[in-house]
């Protein structure tokens, strides 16, 4: 008997482990929401055009913007941010149902 026979096999220098990548499938699911939200955020973004339009009318008027106006405006401003974070990847919450306190304006 030789003096290799009844040992473990040498191993040759170790080898680094590849890192395993995790494929996720394609989001589809969010594509469909992001579609639809996309079509919303036109239409929130031609009212605003149409708001902003009325205020110059009401300070030509009244030399002063409409409070109520004014307040919608935030509030569709809000959920423009809102849609468009969403389309971007920029958040991961759906715009709707949503939080109107969420969002960079006050």
């Amino acid at each position: 008997m030789s003096s290799s026979e009844g040992m473990a096999p040498e191993s040759g220098p170790q080898q680094p482990a590849v890192p395993q990548t995790v494929s996720r499938p394609y989001p589809f699911k969010r594509l469909l929401f992001a579609l639809g939200f996309l079509v919303a955020a036109w239409f929130v973004f031609w009212l605003l055009v149409v708001i902003a339009l009325a205020q110059f009318v009401v300070i030509a008027f009244h030399k002063e913007a409409n409070a109520e106006l004014k307040a919608f405006a935030v509030s569709l401003c809000r959920n423009l941010w809102q849609l468009t974070s969403y389309m971007s990847f920029a958040r991961d919450e759906k715009p709707f149902p949503h939080d109107d306190t969420d969002g960079p304006v006050a």
